[in-house]
């Protein structure tokens, strides 16, 4: 279990350190992008309860190769996109897999696990999903 809480520059790191991407402009994915600024809006994560408006999103595509294809082969999807909010910690893909190693990468804190917070539920629930290949 990860008890320290990654930010998004070293879940960036590590989304490169397994994948080819390439960066590209959050707003060039339209409706879609929307929808993310939505969910970063609701998400848990956002605990200061943040306005779109004032978060900071970055945008990667997956490159389909060798290294992405069982990805590719989970979404019914062109492109392979995450989304990550840097203030709070908040990411989206288009992959059920891919979205549940992040969140498990991503770790949670001390405290979220002493409180049984939701958090710490959503993190066990990721675990639980990705042993059983339930994605």
């Amino acid at each position: 279990m990860k008890e320290k809480i990654k930010g998004t520059i070293e879940l960036v790191n590590w989304l490169k350190a397994r994948f080819n991407i390439d960066e590209i402009e959050p707003e060039s994915l339209g409706k879609s992008f929307e929808l993310c600024k939505v969910n970063a809006e609701n998400c848990i994560y956002n605990t200061n309860k943040l306005s779109a408006d004032s978060m900071e999103f970055i945008a990667y595509v997956i490159k389909e190769d060798d290294l992405s294809k069982d990805y590719y082969n989970d979404t019914r999807v062109s492109k392979l996109i995450v989304i990550f909010e840097k203030k709070t910690n908040f990411f989206q893909t288009d992959s059920n897999k891919l979205n549940l190693e992040l969140a498990i990468e991503r770790g949670i804190s001390e405290l979220d696990r002493l409180s049984n917070s939701d958090s710490y539920k959503f993190y066990l629930k990721c675990l639980d999903r990705l042993r059983n290949n339930e994605f």
